[in-house]
């Protein structure tokens, strides 16, 4: 019954798709990008017409979208390349081609020395996948024992949360398993030259190696931090690095050069 839906709606929305596109000329490039590996139409009707025309279909997957439903085999035979900035992805897919999540990094000014007294933080929209609640158990006990001022954010607007992460020296992005890795929170706070802290799985580490992460989880939260807070003559030559990992590997015109080299693999030419 869902093919029999799908197929009802999409009889139905072709008109005013097809209109769109030659409103928008969306038949004139030489290269798509169909994100989460979709079409216009559960079918791929348009991508086919595209790839019989000698275009070049790419699909970005970014998540949910393959974890959750996989491919869509119409669209996954015809594509030319497959990206994601999801380490994960990349064993549920053959080929399936990673690039680092892209971010102005250049927009951020970054500290190069931690403040007084030392200042922690960690936000959250999603408390069991982050780890929040053991994450503000240390970080208070923390306080009390070593004087660190602890800043913690929930639900609150992304100006509020950068400006609150510019106050910071050391950032906890999650200690859990749940999501892997790092996300844009990461991105944000080693582009502020913050000590960063995550957890990293050990197929996570192996893929970066060169990571400027403290590796942290629930067991040893509270002893990674007391390494940072005991011993603050590491933290500027730690916060330099974060800055120059996240500009090295995130910064969206290192990660163009990249695409473009995958570009080059199936004959795209500048």
């Amino acid at each position: 019954w869902q093919k029999k839906l799908f197929r009802l709606r999409e009889n139905l929305w072709q008109p005013m798709i097809e209109k769109a596109i030659r409103k928008y000329g969306l038949e004139d490039f030489d290269v798509y990008h169909f994100e989460w590996g979709t079409d216009f139409f559960r079918d791929a009707r348009f991508a086919k017409r595209l790839k019989a025309g000698g275009k070049k279909i790419i699909c970005a997957y970014h998540g949910q979208d393959m974890r959750n439903r996989g491919v869509i085999p119409e669209m996954d035979k015809i594509s030319d390349l497959n990206v994601t900035s999801e380490l994960d992805l990349t064993f549920r897919h053959p080929n399936l081609k990673y690039l680092f999540l892209p971010y102005d990094v250049l927009a951020f000014q970054p500290k190069s020395k931690p403040g007084s007294p030392l200042t922690i933080c960690h936000a959250t929209t999603n408390r069991r996948v982050k780890g929040s609640d053991e994450i503000i158990r240390v970080c208070n006990e923390l306080e009390k024992s070593h004087g660190i001022r602890f800043i913690f954010i929930e639900n609150q607007p992304h100006e509020k949360v950068i400006e609150l992460k510019k106050q910071s020296d050391v950032y906890i992005d999650q200690i859990t398993d749940h999501a892997w890795g790092y996300g844009m929170n990461s991105l944000e706070a080693l582009s502020l030259g913050l000590v960063c802290v995550t957890y990293l799985n050990p197929t996570y580490e192996k893929f970066i190696p060169d990571h400027p992460f403290v590796n942290a989880d629930v067991s040893n939260l509270k002893e990674k931090l007391l390494e940072l807070i005991e011993h603050p003559d590491i933290l500027p030559v730690r916060m330099a690095a974060s800055r120059a990992w996240v500009e090295n590997r995130h910064d969206f015109r290192n990660v163009v050069k990249e695409l473009y080299q995958y570009y080059e693999s199936i004959g795209v030419q500048k």
